[in-house]
């Protein structure tokens, strides 16, 4: 009980704090922590307000489903299986399952006149249909989703981006501002508002949603490793990350800056680049014009002399490896005047990581692997591998056999180097 309570605390305070991205988890985490605590009805709070923010999550039903059990709601447990059955088959590729688990939830006589979960179904048999090449179905059940709750931001996204796929820019555009208007805070929107501009051919209004998109996101740290000159540098980008890479620059200097995703594992990894001139004011932005249409690529002569920064972020859900080299007229290696410049000789793969807080350690790369240790604040570790967690994220292994996730340690070193596993 008195390690439940050390963790409410913290978790407290980080949901206090308005962290966005790490606010998402804590709010599954304190659920879960108020379940073992047999508070339910705080649980089943918390578990509602994962579901809210990320509704696409599968393990965030999950959670309530154990709640609603605990509290013998077994129908609610059993409306809600259908959907975490559902975005399991989605996940998977399985759409006509995830359409069959969906639509489950909407003919269910139990479910009649409950905006949750019937909400929820609608939403995501609208990605169902997208994801089956089915826009005229995903945009009903988008609208009987916003019927049903017409203030739900992330709907209005999503119908954004269907018609974005279809080509149908000033529709596309419509949905986004609508989305914005409800949830000025959802990145994501920036970021599809960003797509449509461009497909409007309205390239530096695109260019100033891209970098208002990212300047919302949770800034994850890592300690950036030079690239050398004119080769790729291999990284891990998941949602919410934003690196910051500085490079000096004279003016009229050409610079060509690439990015490729390296599929290791399925995913939907979709980096964004933008460039901030020596002001630090965006300059240009690209989103898939690449070798792929996940790649990115900037062509651009250099306006004034000075420091430059490029900033990477991620546009999709998921989280995976990128690629990017940076290119000058020179083909100098890219520095910060607060980084050292590589003497060019390949060094070993090390990676350290440290705690600021008290974080679990997991038997596997999820937080439905049990707790196998704990690193205590200031605590470091040694990591020899990384795989894509069940989350979504990117969670490291250290040679103790245990794991940990990327987002609650400080990493230091060339970690993305480290190999890539599937557990």
């Amino acid at each position: 009980t008195g390690a439940f309570t050390e963790s409410l605390r913290d978790l407290n305070r980080l949901i206090e704090l308005g962290d966005t991205g790490r606010t998402l988890s804590a709010y599954s985490n304190r659920g879960f922590v108020y379940f073992m605590l047999q508070r339910y009805d705080e649980a089943l709070a918390d578990h509602t307000a994962a579901i809210m923010h990320q509704p696409h999550v599968e393990l965030n039903y999950d959670d309530r489903i154990n709640v609603y059990e605990a509290m013998g709601k077994v129908e609610l447990a059993l409306l809600d299986s259908y959907i975490r059955d559902g975005l399991r088959s989605l996940d998977d590729g399985q759409t006509e399952e995830a359409i069959q688990s969906f639509t489950q939830v909407i003919s269910d006589p139990s479910a009649a006149g409950l905006i949750d979960p019937m909400m929820y179904a609608y939403y995501n048999l609208g990605r169902a249909y997208a994801a089956s090449d089915d826009p005229a179905q995903a945009l009903e059940a988008f609208q009987s989703a916003i019927d049903l709750s017409p203030d739900y931001a992330p709907t209005y996204y999503q119908v954004g981006k269907t018609y974005l796929g279809q080509g149908d820019y000033e529709l596309a555009l419509s949905s986004y501002a609508r989305a914005l208007e409800l949830d000025p805070l959802l990145a994501v929107a920036y970021f599809g508002r960003a797509m449509a501009y461009e497909g409007l051919g309205r390239h530096p209004d695109a260019v100033r949603s891209y970098w208002e998109g990212i300047t919302l996101l949770d800034a994850h740290q890592v300690e950036w490793i030079p690239p050398l000159p004119g080769q790729f540098t291999t990284f891990a980008l998941a949602p919410g990350w934003v690196y910051t890479i500085p490079f000096e620059g004279r003016a009229g200097e050409p610079v060509k800056i690439e990015t490729e995703v390296v599929d290791t594992v399925p995913s939907e990894v979709d980096p964004v680049i933008v460039l901030l001139g020596v002001d630090g004011q965006p300059i240009d932005a690209d989103n898939n014009s690449g070798t792929d249409d996940r790649g990115d690529m900037l062509a651009i002569n250099l306006p004034a002399d000075g420091w430059y920064t490029l900033v990477v972020s991620h546009a999709l859900t998921s989280t995976g490896m990128v690629r990017l080299r940076l290119t000058t007229s020179a083909d100098e290696l890219v520095s910060s005047p607060d980084l050292p410049a590589s003497s060019g000789t390949p060094a070993q793969t090390t990676c350290e990581i440290q705690a600021n807080n008290q974080v679990n350690l997991r038997s596997g790369p999820g937080t439905d692997f049990a707790i196998a240790g704990i690193l205590s604040a200031g605590q470091a570790g040694t990591i020899d591998a990384q795989a894509a967690g069940s989350d979504g994220l990117v969670w490291w292994h250290l040679v103790s056999d245990q794991w940990v996730r990327s987002d609650v340690v400080v990493a230091r070193g060339d970690c993305f180097a480290v190999p890539i596993i599937t557990p």
